[in-house]
Formats: C-alpha cells, sequence, structure tokens
C-alpha cells in the first residue's frame, strides 16, 4: 500500500467525525497572532521607507569611479 493510501485510510474516521461547535474556542488565539504579525509587517515598512529616505549619496559616472584607470 503506498504512503499516501495510508495517510488517507488513518485520516477518514478523523474527517467523518462530527464536530461540536462548543469545542472550538481557540479562534480568538490565531487572530490576535495575525493582528499582531500585520502590525509588525507595517511597523518594520514604516521604518525600512523612513530608512531609505535618509540614504544620499550621488551616483558618479562609470569613468569617475575610484580603481578604474582612463585610456
Amino acid at each position: 500500500m503506498s504512503t499516501v493510501a495510508s495517510v488517507a485510510l488513518l485520516a477518514l474516521p478523523a474527517l467523518a467525525e462530527k464536530k461540536n461547535p462548543e469545542d472550538v474556542n481557540a479562534l480568538w488565539y490565531w487572530a490576535a497572532i495575525f493582528v499582531f504579525l500585520v502590525i509588525a509587517v507595517v511597523v518594520l515598512y514604516l521604518s525600512l521607507r523612513k530608512q531609505l529616505k535618509r540614504v544620499d549619496f550621488e551616483e558618479k559616472a562609470p569613468d569617475e569611479r575610484p580603481g578604474q584607470e582612463r585610456p
């Protein structure tokens, strides 16, 4: 018997069980994690944008770069 078939046979009884709606009680936990991750991404984005605005550089032409000799 293949691995996929054996896993499917083991999973069928678990899928056939009817779940009691009262047993599901961790939704607030996952919602809090999701909200925390969204806030973390927004804070990181704002910080990155702020740091990129601070970058000030002058782009030099290829012939002005150090280490290159002129012909």
